[in-house]
């Protein structure tokens, strides 16, 4: 990430510049805008390629100087997917932040936690309070597009397959509405060109 000067009056600089986050084994792609919170720049990233080896991550940075405070993967080791595609939401108050989550990259074996989910996280350290997998070993590419809304005790994302509601205090999914068929052919595939992408929501309160 960068951090870049907002002032009008001088020219425009980079204060910092922090070192990249891909791997070996990933290419960890920023796809959304990153969140300022607290002297926190939290950014979500997947793969730009949908790499079978790289691992969706919340990544927290020094508002200061840009170093990495720390790093959560959404799948643990051996999985794939979980790419976090849209900016993370803070629950204030709480100490917390919430993220949706993409669907695997490649299928593995056995429900490949942390993909096509909603995950709370520890504003602090990064680490996982409390996630919801709602299609576990997705084949279908039902990605969770759009950031999470928070309104007061819920949360609200929007999929492929529509609009989730939770009770985020509870800790339990509420409600989901369909909005559209999620794919051109029942049982097939959510891909980018033919079925619905489940961007930005609103509400007015």
């Amino acid at each position: 990430p960068f951090f870049i000067s907002p002032a009008y009056s001088v020219p425009r600089m980079t204060i910092w510049r922090s070192a990249p986050l891909r791997s070996k084994t990933s290419d960890d792609y920023f796809w959304g805008p990153p969140l300022i919170v607290g002297g926190l720049v939290l950014a979500g990233s997947g793969s730009g390629s949908e790499l079978p080896t790289a691992r969706g991550r919340l990544s927290a940075y020094s508002l200061r100087n840009g170093r990495k405070l720390w790093s959560t993967a959404m799948v643990p080791p051996g999985g794939n997917g979980g790419g976090i595609l849209a900016p993370p939401a803070v629950g204030r108050g709480t100490g917390s932040v919430w993220v949706a989550t993409g669907s695997p990259y490649k299928t593995v074996p056995g429900p490949n936690p942390g993909t096509a989910a909603i995950v709370e996280i520890a504003l602090r350290d990064g680490r996982v309070l409390w996630t919801d997998q709602v299609y576990p070993a997705d084949r279908r590419g039902f990605d969770f597009n759009s950031a999470v809304l928070l309104l007061g005790r819920r949360a609200v994302a929007a999929n492929k397959d529509g609009i989730y509601a939770w009770d985020r205090i509870a800790r339990r999914r509420l409600w989901h509405r369909r909005l559209t068929p999620a794919s051109e052919k029942p049982g097939g595939t959510a891909g980018p060109t033919d079925g619905p992408e489940g961007g930005p929501i609103a509400t007015d309160g």
